[in-house]
Formats: C-alpha cells, sequence, structure tokens
C-alpha cells in the first residue's frame, strides 16, 4: 500500500481517537493533524527520501497508539518521540499547543480533586459532630472506604502528585480510622461505660490528623471521666432500697 493510500485512514483515526484531549486539545490535535497530512503529501509527490516518509508514518502511529490509550503521560512521551522525522515548525507549535491543553486541562482536573476531597472530609467531619448512635456513621465510613480515590492514577486526568491532593488522600485514611474509633465512643457511651468511653476518647485525641478539633475530643473526654466519676459517687452511696429512687434521679 503506498503512503498516499495509507495517509487517509492514518488521518481519520487519528483524529477520532483524540477523545483524552479536552475540548479545546481535540481542536489543537486536528490542527496538527492537518499539518502531519500536509507533510505526507508533500512527500508523497515529491523527491523526498522514502525513510523519511517511513518515520512520518511511524510518529503519527504511534501518536495515535497514545491517543487510543488515553493518557495524558502516553500522549507527552509519544508526541516527544520523533525518531528520525524531523518536524517541521507548524508540527513543532501544535505538539507545544497540546502539551500545554493538557498542563491546562490536568491543573483544572486537579482543583476539581481537591475542592471533591475536602467535600468528602468536611461531609464525613459534620455527620460525625451530629450522631448519637454508632449505626448513623455506617454510611461515612463506607463513603470514606469506597471511593475512587483510593487507587491512583493518572487515568482520570488528574495530578496524582501534587502535594494538596497526596495529603487530602492521605487525610481520608486517617478520617476512616477516627470515624471507626469515634463508633466505638458512641457505643461505649450509650452503654453507658464511662471507662471505655474514655478510652476511646483517648484513642481520638492522640491522632495526628483528628477530624474534628482536638480541643473538642479532650472536653467530651473531661465530660465523660466527670460523670463517670459521678456515677460511681453516687452508687457507691447507696445502702438502703429507700435511697435507690434518689439516686436514679441524680
Amino acid at each position: 500500500m503506498t503512503t498516499a493510500r495509507i495517509l487517509p485512514w492514518l488521518m481519520i483515526g487519528l483524529a477520532a481517537r483524540t477523545f483524552a484531549l479536552s475540548e479545546d486539545g481535540k481542536k489543537i490535535g486536528d490542527e496538527l493533524v492537518t499539518n502531519l497530512q500536509e507533510e505526507m503529501k508533500a512527500m508523497a509527490a515529491g523527491d523526498d527520501d522514502d525513510h523519511e516518509a517511513a518515520s512520518l508514518k511511524q510518529y503519527i502511529r504511534q501518536i495515535q497508539a497514545a491517543f487510543a490509550e488515553g493518557s495524558n503521560r502516553s500522549i507527552e512521551q509519544m508526541l516527544a518521540n520523533f525518531g528520525n522525522y524531523q518536524p517541521s515548525r507548524k508540527a513543532l507549535e501544535g505538539i507545544a499547543a497540546i502539551r500545554k491543553s493538557i498542563k491546562d486541562d490536568q491543573q483544572r482536573k486537579t482543583e476539581e480533586v481537591v475542592a471533591e476531597l475536602n467535600g468528602i472530609l468536611d461531609s464525613a467531619r459534620e455527620k460525625v459532630m451530629r450522631a448519637e448512635e454508632p449505626e448513623e456513621l455506617d454510611k461515612v465510613l463506607a463513603s470514606l472506604s469506597r471511593n475512587r480515590f483510593n487507587n491512583m492514577g493518572d487515568g482520570q486526568g488528574y495530578d496524582a502528585n501534587d502535594a494538596t491532593v497526596r495529603s487530602l488522600i492521605s487525610e481520608l485514611s486517617n478520617a476512616r480510622q477516627f470515624v471507626t474509633n469515634w463508633q466505638d465512643y458512641l457505643q461505649a457511651n450509650l452503654a453507658g461505660n464511662a471507662s471505655q468511653a474514655a478510652q476511646a476518647l483517648r484513642n481520638l485525641s492522640s491522632q495526628e490528623t483528628p477530624l474534628i478539633p482536638r480541643s473538642q475530643i479532650i472536653a467530651r473526654l473531661d465530660f465523660t471521666k466527670s460523670n463517670g466519676e459521678d456515677i460511681s459517687t453516687i452508687t457507691d452511696g447507696i445502702k438502703t432500697l429507700e435511697e435507690m429512687k434518689p439516686a436514679i434521679q441524680k
């Protein structure tokens, strides 16, 4: 098959597989395809070295494969892998524009991920503060355990190595442990076990990044310990059946 015959289906395939890019990126990709197409036509019609034409065909194929994979990282790597093809000024400008589009799109998606992660943590924080029974936190625990950020990668277009993203994903893991311990606290508190409730709160207060301010945890700990001591004092003072009713009221 001649270069001129190979060209059309390669160009159509490349244009159809630019879905990994944003809409602006697709337009830029189409412009790059047009420029490469013009170069291929010129090579096929002229006396250019067939070896260079074959190199350009290979370059087109590898870009096509990168777009098909849908990974921005692969696209950038393949765009830079010219082989023996010597890109024209227009081709270089198109490649630079695609790279900028990928970078801008990645930044936008990274900002969206940061907002989403903060939203998950804020929701968990609010529900923890409002919960009165352990069962109320089951769904919170599930949402922290089953989210798309547990399997990190660049397939979703954001920068998985961004410092803020990595920090927030780490906070998700800490938040899961916090909610688990908070359920223990609520259960012990409902059961009237002041000792276990206090121990759960101590575990929560020692967590490196607590889901709620540590000062609020300490305040609950002091209250729980105080209630436990008061109950012990009251029950120890019961000597007769007649003293039971006022003790219960206390």
